[in-house]
C-alpha cells in the first residue's frame, strides 16, 4: 500500500520538472559574453551544432573539415564532446578570408 499524503513529488511530477530545461542548455545559456555593440550576447562557447549554424554549413561538412585538420581550435569535453569559443570562431572565418582580386 503507498501512502498518498508523502510530500515527495510523484513520478510524472519529477519527469515533468525534469522536461523543462535539459542540463546542457541550461548550462550554455548561464555563461555568456556580452555581444558586440547591437548584437545579442553569445554563449561563452559554442557546441559544434551552433558553431555549423553560426557559419552556414552542414555538420557532414565539419565533419569532413575536422577529419582534415581544417576546423577552428576546439576544447574536447570529458564526455567527448566539443566546444568552440565564439571568438575563435569568428578569427578563423576571417583567417579564410581571401582578396577580392584573388577570388576572380
Amino acid at each position: 500500500m503507498t501512502n498518498n499524503n508523502s510530500s515527495q513529488p510523484s513520478r510524472s511530477e519529477r519527469s515533468a520538472s525534469n522536461e523543462a530545461a535539459p542540463a546542457d542548455e541550461a548550462a550554455a545559456t548561464a555563461r555568456t559574453t556580452p555581444g558586440q555593440q547591437g548584437q545579442a550576447e553569445r554563449p561563452a562557447y559554442l557546441t559544434v551544432e551552433e558553431a555549423c549554424a553560426d557559419i552556414g554549413v552542414a555538420r557532414s561538412t565539419w565533419d569532413t573539415w575536422k577529419a582534415l585538420g581544417k576546423t577552428p581550435q576546439m576544447s574536447r569535453l570529458p564526455n567527448g564532446q566539443y566546444r568552440i569559443r565564439p571568438a575563435v570562431l569568428d578569427q578563423w572565418m576571417i583567417s579564410l578570408e581571401i582578396a577580392p582580386e584573388a577570388a576572380l
